[in-house]
Protein backbone atom coordinates (compact mmCIF):
# COMPACT_ATOMS: atom_id res chain seq x y z
CA UNK A 1 0.00 0.00 0.00
CA UNK A 2 1.05 3.30 -0.61
CA UNK A 3 0.81 6.52 1.21
CA UNK A 4 -1.84 8.93 0.55
CA UNK A 5 -3.95 11.71 1.47
CA UNK A 6 -7.58 11.66 1.48
CA UNK A 7 -9.99 15.30 0.87
CA UNK A 8 -13.14 15.58 0.71
CA UNK A 9 -15.46 18.37 -0.40
CA UNK A 10 -13.59 21.68 0.33
CA UNK A 11 -10.83 19.95 1.18
CA UNK A 12 -8.30 19.92 -1.66
CA UNK A 13 -6.54 23.30 -0.31
CA UNK A 14 -5.68 21.70 3.03
CA UNK A 15 -4.66 18.62 1.17
CA UNK A 16 -1.99 20.57 -0.37
CA UNK A 17 -0.86 22.19 2.63
CA UNK A 18 -0.51 19.08 3.96
CA UNK A 19 1.41 17.39 1.15
CA UNK A 20 3.78 20.52 0.76
CA UNK A 21 5.46 19.50 3.78
CA UNK A 22 6.20 15.87 2.78
CA UNK A 23 8.96 15.09 1.26
CA UNK A 24 8.44 12.61 -1.02
CA UNK A 25 5.18 13.34 -3.38
CA UNK A 26 2.14 11.34 -2.01
CA UNK A 27 -0.91 10.14 -3.98
CA UNK A 28 -4.20 12.78 -3.45
CA UNK A 29 -7.43 10.82 -3.67
CA UNK A 30 -10.72 12.52 -3.39
CA UNK A 31 -13.12 11.00 -0.82
CA UNK A 32 -16.92 12.52 -0.17
CA UNK A 33 -17.21 11.18 3.05
CA UNK A 34 -14.66 14.08 4.21
CA UNK A 35 -15.73 17.89 3.90
CA UNK A 36 -14.18 21.19 4.67
CA UNK A 37 -10.48 21.15 6.00
CA UNK A 38 -10.73 17.57 6.89
CA UNK A 39 -8.28 15.02 5.53
CA UNK A 40 -7.14 11.83 6.11
CA UNK A 41 -3.66 10.96 5.73
CA UNK A 42 -3.08 7.11 5.31
CA UNK A 43 0.53 5.69 5.94
CA UNK A 44 1.89 3.40 3.67
CA UNK A 45 4.59 0.65 4.38
CA UNK A 46 6.96 3.38 4.89
CA UNK A 47 6.47 6.60 6.16
CA UNK A 48 7.42 9.39 4.32
CA UNK A 49 9.43 12.37 5.59
CA UNK A 50 8.13 15.70 7.13
CA UNK A 51 10.38 18.90 5.93
CA UNK A 52 9.71 22.22 7.77
CA UNK A 53 10.10 24.13 4.37
CA UNK A 54 7.08 23.96 1.98
CA UNK A 55 7.75 22.45 -1.49
CA UNK A 56 5.50 22.98 -4.57
CA UNK A 57 2.79 20.77 -5.00
CA UNK A 58 0.05 20.57 -7.75
CA UNK A 59 -3.39 20.66 -6.56
CA UNK A 60 -5.98 18.23 -7.23
CA UNK A 61 -8.87 18.71 -8.63
CA UNK A 62 -11.90 19.43 -6.17
CA UNK A 63 -15.02 17.75 -5.30
CA UNK A 64 -17.97 19.78 -6.62
CA UNK A 65 -20.54 19.74 -3.61
CA UNK A 66 -23.99 17.87 -4.02
CA UNK A 67 -26.57 20.35 -4.87
CA UNK A 68 -29.59 20.01 -2.34
CA UNK A 69 -32.50 19.24 -3.97
CA UNK A 70 -35.42 21.99 -3.41
CA UNK A 71 -38.66 21.63 -1.78
CA UNK A 72 -41.19 21.94 -4.28
CA UNK A 73 -43.40 25.46 -4.37
CA UNK A 74 -46.27 24.95 -2.09
CA UNK A 75 -49.55 24.27 -4.50
CA UNK A 76 -52.15 26.78 -5.52
CA UNK A 77 -55.38 25.79 -4.50
CA UNK A 78 -58.17 27.84 -5.23
CA UNK A 79 -60.50 28.90 -2.60
CA UNK A 80 -64.49 28.26 -2.70
CA UNK A 81 -66.90 31.02 -1.81
CA UNK A 82 -70.29 29.83 -0.79
CA UNK A 83 -72.85 32.70 -1.40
Amino acid sequence: TTTQIRYGVGGDKAAVLLAAHLKENVQMAPDPSLSGNNVRHELGIKAPSISLNYRLVDAPPPIAQAIAAQAPPPTKTLGVCAG
